[in-house]
């Protein structure tokens, strides 16, 4: 997997192993996976005798940041892992679950019609104060001690008996029966990772679902970060400090902008901009600046800013995780991937493992897209690339004609138009996708974006996805609503010193993939993004809504528009929200940017 340099950028065959065809030895290597262990390895939380008993039912670790979580009802487990999205506690999943969630279970269990007002009546904000202080608290946690008694040691035996071993090696290995692994299903969590490492945990797809923390909880003193540059120190002081500087800058200019409780340049800017259309509703204004904001600043945070990450897996798509951990190969991502086998002892998710290290045809097949070819793709525009519309129209056609209820009509068209008649009379729901014949067609479109708003497109998950390797060369994302003065000057700036930097890590032969961790997530990759019809349809009627960030929304606009020039039916067949832009993504009032600059 050598990095090939060409004339121009030299990412033009950006598919790197840290640890085969660069230029460094053992010692570089050795000493770089050091780092990374010790981080990786590192207990991330602490909890008290009570805590430790509680969370041991149902965590393979209360110390680790990746653990799987296990033994919950599956809607507890669901509801739990969906708090990864906006989680405030400083100890993680776990902090959530021993603070507030477990002991609001425990008073809906006893009947209590609305724990989370009790809680906050006894102010309560711990298990221990919950145990201590709330009557009846210690009878409630006796309860569940009861009727929960799971011995960690005694389930790792379990889960690693003779039987399900010999039954899963037969059927997996011997017979290739891969559905058998797509019935299982785990729980996995990786706590403060970076960014980076997060968008290698959710590249497997189907099969998985994975929840990221939103960048709005990033600490902005800029601590919460990998720190890279112990292991850019290995190969020259000044790439580290470059490193360093980069990453400072990038906090620094988060943290002007934003202000402490948002009450900098840039949320006084919004508020002052859009107040009066907001009046008498100033939740729904507050929660609106607070959104955008946040949606927009979070282009300046490094790629090395930690996150969490809740992944909900199966058994089968389990070993693609790992498979792709240590494919984009950062001593980060291998650490990990050493962690998710050793936890996945605990619990019996290692007999899904025995097919995770990547093969030499994986490791042929993974290469990130030419840098190059996406320069000169403009923010917010798509290359088209489909079918021809008689191709498309033919295939439909063909696919349609043996419906019962299309056996007399001909083309195209009227069997488009019954679709549409049938929407209106029989009544189509919001989550309804169009008819499984438009399966049979799709194609994919090119386009460039922020690296932060990437990682939203790429939740599309039945979708097919490819992107370049993040730097500096395909631009900066320029954020195309009002701005306050001097904001343009400062994404430039901030452009111009990740291009110096990169450079900088360059020169000092730093690997392309460690090259990413402390460049700001504004920076643009360039991307494809390929499904069938039925599924844009459904993506588009989901990434249009006001409630989207805003350049994702320009995105699938972007790809809406396409579609109708080239069929003519598709406007009035999707759902798209074809609105051209709205005033924040955020509170209970959708207003177009329209009438904002009226």
């Amino acid at each position: 997997g050598a990095e090939v340099e060409a004339d121009g950028c030299g990412e033009c065959s950006p598919r790197t192993r840290v640890h085969a065809g660069e230029a460094e030895d053992a010692f570089t290597r050795g000493n770089a996976a050091a780092h990374s262990g010790e981080f990786v390895h590192a207990d991330v939380h602490k909890f008290s005798e009570l805590e430790e008993r509680v969370l041991r039912q149902f965590f393979t670790s209360t110390t680790k940041r990746v653990f799987f979580m296990h033994m919950l009802p599956a809607n507890v487990g669901a509801s739990l892992l969906a708090m990864y999205s906006r989680m405030k506690n400083p100890r993680g999943i776990r902090g959530t679950f021993v603070d507030r969630f477990l002991p609001s279970l425990l008073l809906s269990v006893n009947g209590f019609a609305d724990p989370a007002e009790v809680l906050a009546e006894y102010k309560i904000t711990s298990l221990q104060e919950f145990a201590s202080h709330f009557p009846h608290g210690l009878g409630y946690l006796d309860h569940f001690f009861e009727n929960f008694n799971i011995t960690p040691h005694y389930l790792s035996i379990f889960a690693d008996s003779v039987t399900t071993r010999k039954f899963l090696s037969t059927w997996l290995d011997a017979y290739g029966h891969n559905s058998i692994a797509r019935g299982g299903s785990v729980w996995l969590c990786f706590e403060n990772v970076s960014i980076l490492a997060a968008k290698s945990i959710e590249w497997g797809r189907p099969g998985a679902a994975y929840i990221e923390l939103s960048t709005r909880y990033v600490d902005m003193n800029g601590k919460g970060v990998y720190p890279v540059e112990n292991e850019l120190s290995l190969y020259s002081r000044e790439a580290a400090e470059s490193a360093r500087a980069l990453t400072e800058q990038s906090f620094e200019a988060y943290r002007g902008w934003q202000g402490e409780n948002f009450s900098g340049p840039f949320p006084q800017f919004l508020r002052k901009q859009y107040g009066a259309l907001y009046a008498g509703a100033e939740k729904d204004l507050n929660a609106g600046v607070i959104g955008e904001t946040c949606d927009v600043l979070g282009n300046f945070l490094p790629a090395s800013t930690l996150t969490s990450v809740g992944c909900s897996v199966s058994g089968e798509a389990l070993p693609e995780l790992v498979k792709h951990l240590l494919l984009d190969a950062t001593p980060e991502n291998e650490a990990l991937a050493e962690l998710v086998r050793t936890e996945a002892e605990k619990c019996g998710a290692s007999q899904f493992l025995r097919h995770a290290d990547p093969t030499p045809w994986k490791e042929f097949a993974w290469e990130y897209l030419n840098v190059d070819a996406f320069r000169g793709v403009k923010q917010g525009g798509v290359v088209f690339m489909f079918p021809s519309r008689g191709e498309i129209e033919e295939i439909l056609s063909r696919a349609l004609r043996h419906r019962y209820s299309f056996s007399d009509v001909e083309d195209v068209f009227g069997r488009l138009k019954h679709f549409q008649n049938a929407e209106q009379s029989v009544g189509r729901g919001e989550f309804d996708k169009l008819p499984n014949e438009f399966e049979h067609t799709g194609g994919f479109v090119r386009s460039v974006m922020s690296f932060r708003g990437w990682r939203d497109v790429h939740r599309m998950g039945m979708s097919t996805h490819a992107r370049t390797r993040l730097t500096p060369y395909i631009g900066f994302y320029r954020y195309d609503k009002p701005v306050p003065p001097n904001f343009r000057s400062a994404e430039q700036v901030l452009h111009s010193r990740n291009f110096q930097a990169y450079q900088a890590l360059r020169g000092a032969e730093v690997p392309t993939s460690l090259r990413q961790y402390p460049l700001a997530l504004g920076n643009l990759v360039g991307f494809t993004m390929g499904s069938n019809l039925a599924q844009w349809e459904f993506c588009l009627w989901q990434r249009t809504d006001y409630s989207v960030n805003h350049e994702v929304r320009q995105f699938f606009l972007a790809v809406d528009k396409a579609l109708a020039a080239h069929l003519p039916w598709w406007s009035a067949l999707a759902r798209a929200d074809r609105t051209p832009a709205y005033v924040f993504a955020r509170g209970k009032k959708a207003i177009p940017l329209s009438e904002a600059v009226k």
